[in-house]
């Protein structure tokens, strides 16, 4: 009875892992279950989720045929434009070429119409300058008006009052040697000086000081320093009327007044 309580007992410890001590002091061996692992996961670190199966995701369709075909028509296009490009530069060359070849035959027309005179039947040209004879309406040097008449009161003005020396200043050369031309009277002294002549200011002053009379003709396009100048003269008069008739008639009134 007693050896069946011992076993009950011994089979007890074991379970619970007490091992029994043997006669000769030492344990004798029991089985006992290992402890169970314990699993430490760092602060943060999520449990892992037991992978689940994903959708399937839906076929891409192929489109390598459609790109292609758009890259092909930009090139096309890109390539037109650079044409269309090309091309309106050569126009554009063309156009500037056709440009200065028109102004250089204006260029050589308006030289060309310096040089000629457009002058009716009744009044003189001057030597150098061909004439066109055209109606006297059209006519550069009197415009219709009566010259002969002009130079007569012009020449009779001076003389009467003894005024013989007039500066005529302004306009063009052409247009001075009309005059010259025109007034042939070795009694009187035309002092001329056209646009673009090379008139100093000492020149100009002596002008003002010696004549009686001074006309600017047309004379806009003096430089200021000389136009200054001659405008400080005791009679002057400005006109802008091109033709002879008209720069007599101005200097008619000066050399008439007081």
């Amino acid at each position: 009875m007693a050896d069946r309580q011992d076993e009950d007992f011994d089979t007890l410890m074991r379970g619970s892992g007490v091992k029994r001590l043997s006669p000769e002091g030492s344990a004798s061996p029991v089985e006992s279950k290992p402890p169970p692992k314990t699993v430490r996961r760092k602060a943060g670190e999520a449990r892992a989720l037991r992978p689940e199966s994903a959708p399937a995701a839906p076929a891409v369709p192929d489109r390598s045929a459609e790109i292609a075909a758009l890259e092909a028509k930009v090139k096309e296009l890109e390539e037109a434009l650079n044409t269309e490009k090309e091309g309106r530069a050569e126009d554009a060359a063309a156009a500037k070429r056709q440009a200065d070849r028109m102004e250089g035959k204006f260029a050589a027309y308006a030289s060309i119409s310096q040089q000629i005179v457009p002058t009716c039947m009744n009044c003189p040209s001057a030597p150098g300058f061909p004439s066109v004879r055209v109606e006297p309406d059209d006519c550069e040097v009197c415009g219709g008006e009566d010259l002969r008449t002009s130079v007569r009161k012009f020449l009779d003005a001076c003389l009467v009052n003894g005024r013989l020396k007039v500066c005529f200043v302004g306009h063009t050369a052409k247009a001075h040697a009309l005059l010259r031309s025109a007034v042939q009277d070795r009694r009187v002294t035309l002092v001329q000086s056209a646009i673009g002549a090379e008139k100093t200011a000492e020149q100009a002053r002596g002008d003002v000081k010696h004549a009686d009379a001074v006309v600017l003709w047309m004379a806009e396009g003096l430089p200021d320093e000389i136009m200054s100048i001659y405008r400080t003269a005791t009679r002057l008069e400005e006109i802008s009327t091109g033709t002879v008739p008209a720069a007599l008639q101005a200097a008619t009134s000066l050399v008439t007044a007081d």
